[in-house]
Formats: C-alpha cells, structure tokens, sequence
C-alpha cells in the first residue's frame, strides 16, 4: 500500500512507456511505501507493472531488510572476512616472540578491520579481534532501525532512561549500532532518538563517549549538516 509520501509524479521515471500488452513486466526502483506499519523509502523495491486498458498501477513489492553485520552470528559474519595472522612485536614472553599469535579479521565487503595481540594465546587474540571488528561495523555501516535493535537497548536501559552496558559485553555493538542507526534516521539528532530508545539525550552522548570512533562519526555528519558538535 502507498503511504503518506507519493511515487513518483511520472511514473515513465520507473516505468519506461512500452506498448501495452496483457502479460505483467517487472521494474525496479524507488519507492516510498507502508508495509506492516512501518513507512520509509524501498531502495530496490520491485515493482510489478500491469497493462491495464486505461492506465498502469505500481505495486512495490519491498525486498528483504539488510541485516546489520553485528546482529548477525558469529560464524555468519566470519563467513564474510578475512583471518591474518600476524607476528606480535613487543613484551610478552617467547612465546609470544616465536608464534604468530596477533590476528587481523578483515570484513571484506565494508573493508572494516579488527586486530588484536595483546594476549599470548592466538585463540584469545582472535576472540578480541572479532569483538573490535564488530565495533568498527557499528561505527562504520549504516542500516534501518530495527524493532530487534530497540529491545536490546531496552534491555540495557533502567527505568531512569539509564544505559548501562560495558564496552566488553558481547552484545555492545549491537546497542551501539541501534543508537547510531536511529541517529541517522533522525538526521544525527539526539533528542528523538533518545525519545525511541526510551532513553535521555544525556544518555545517547555518555554511551557515545564510550566509542571515540563513533563520537567523531556522529560529529561529522552533525558537523557536515552545520550542527554543533557533541561533547
């Protein structure tokens, strides 16, 4: 069903004009459309164009949602990078010297990275790897705010509005990645994404304290739409 926002004034934009015929041909385009209460724009909507004997109608047929990187599974995700495994330099014993215990995951379809080589082991090195690769996703990769997102915030969040959610859990790259995806949605202004996630502005700015990296991300696209910087 078309939503609020009208297709296109022409549809010859989506539709190019083809003799009309009674078999149903298949376009894609842009759409603004309303599906199961949700209402946004279809990127690579499908539309089915059918002949009719005075005019055509568009039907949008939305596509699957992307899913964010970080609420995927781990073996999902690993799926899709590359493991480097890299000669440790610096303190930590011969072990550590004689072994290529440090590792890199590279994403390969965003390019992202996560490396690690504090630890001795190769097997804890790449535990921590996929954790900051996962950050560097969140940070980096923009998707729909998802209704799965919200519920984990939700779960991190008191009754105060609070956020309280270290930077090592597990599921921290999936908070953050919501934050920032309402964020976008809400052209990088705080207080409706807050509103949404149940929380305060206060709250949105000390969760994004916490991901240097994704305070300058949010700065420069407040910055790049003549917003003040948060602090």
């Amino acid at each position: 069903m078309v939503g609020e926002h009208p297709l296109p004034s022409s549809l010859g934009d989506i539709a190019p004009n083809r003799p009309r015929s009674k078999r149903s041909e298949c376009e894609r385009g842009i759409a603004w459309a309303e599906i199961d209460g949700w209402s946004g724009r279809i990127d690579d909507a499908v539309f089915v164009v059918r002949s009719l004997k005075f005019h055509r109608f568009v039907e949008p047929v939305p596509t699957r949602r992307r899913v964010h990187p970080v609420f995927q599974t781990e073996s999902v995700l690993l799926e899709q990078c590359k493991l480097t495994h890299l000669r440790a330099s610096g303190p930590g014993g011969q072990n550590r010297n004689k072994v290529e215990t440090a590792v890199e995951w590279i994403h390969l379809p965003s390019g992202c990275r996560g490396q690690a080589s504090e630890r001795r082991s190769q097997k804890e090195n790449r535990d921590v790897a996929v954790h900051r690769l996962r950050e560097q996703l969140a940070v980096h990769i923009r998707t729909e705010p998802t209704e799965e997102g919200r519920l984990v915030t939700n779960r991190y969040t008191d009754g105060l509005g609070r956020i309280n959610i270290s930077e090592g859990n597990w599921e921290w790259p999936m908070v953050l990645t919501e934050v920032l995806n309402r964020l976008a949605y809400h052209q990088w202004e705080i207080p409706p994404a807050a509103e949404e996630l149940s929380t305060t502005t206060s709250q949105i700015i000390k969760l994004l304290r916490k991901s240097r990296p994704a305070l300058e991300r949010v700065n420069s696209q407040r910055q790049s739409l003549g917003r003040s910087a948060l602090r």
